[in-house]
């Protein structure tokens, strides 16, 4: 019974050390990088069904859904119909040269 607790404690402690040794730091933050990924080593985003979220501001987005417009104010805007759309003061609109500011 000794050897069988020893061994489950030995395991235990093993797999905490793998498990410790695999994380990344992002800012004062820990992670999975097979999870998450981290922008600017402050904002970390999940990792959903293989699909890197990105960051505007401090959001974290789909880029099958939305489009970042300024990363700095976390605008995000959908994406309807396969085109992104950009924002026009308070509502949406599609750009009609393709470029984004």
């Amino acid at each position: 019974m000794a050897r069988l607790m020893n061994s489950i404690a030995l395991t235990v402690l093993l797999t905490g050390i793998i498990t410790a040794q695999s994380l990344q730091s992002c800012g004062t933050a820990q992670y999975d990088s097979t999870q998450y990924t981290c922008f600017n080593n402050a904002t970390l985003c999940p990792i959903v069904q293989g699909n890197a979220y990105r960051a505007c501001g401090n959001a974290c987005f789909s880029t099958t859904q939305y489009t970042c417009i300024n990363a700095t104010s976390s605008f995000l805007c959908p994406i309807i119909n396969g085109q992104a759309t950009v924002g026009c003061g308070g509502t949406l609109c599609y750009p009609l040269d393709g470029t984004y500011t």
